[in-house]
């Protein structure tokens, strides 16, 4: 069995790499380069899968957990609560990205649809029902 310390060692590495990634990815997003978050995301779930697992070990372990040091299991709590303030903080951008997203999609969809079977090349009724939309794009999310 891995001592209690060597345990946390690896959870506070654990959440130092995954928050690391958060930032990244909380940058990707800023910058909308979409296509470089599925490294990323994979990268975020192998390492969440990870943590979960250490922290279901040291849970299920209360006696050594117990045995450490207040200081210790003061900055570990600490770590933790950090850790929860920025997947929190990366879900919140996550789900206002994907609201940006969502929109665009829809502007585009409802842009492509309007026009259907009513424009004309020749001059007539059907020319002049066209109906221009205008989509504004910001970077930021």
């Amino acid at each position: 069995m891995m001592p209690v310390m060597a345990r946390v060692a690896v959870l506070l590495t654990l959440i130092r790499k995954l928050e690391e990634v958060m930032r990244a990815e909380g940058a990707l997003l800023r910058e909308m380069r979409l296509s470089r978050l599925q490294s990323l995301q994979e990268e975020k779930a192998a390492l969440s899968h990870a943590y979960e697992a250490e922290l279901r070990r040291l849970h299920d372990s209360p006696d050594q957990v117990a045995a450490m040091e207040p200081e210790q299991r003061e900055a570990l709590a600490l770590a933790m609560r950090e850790f929860q303030a920025a997947a929190e903080s990366n879900r919140r951008q996550l789900e206002a990205a994907r609201r940006v997203v969502e929109g665009i999609v829809r502007a585009l969809g409802q842009s492509a649809g309007v026009g259907q079977g009513r424009y004309s090349y020749r001059p007539g009724p059907a020319a002049r029902n066209g109906q221009v939309l205008s989509l504004a794009l910001n970077r930021q999310a």
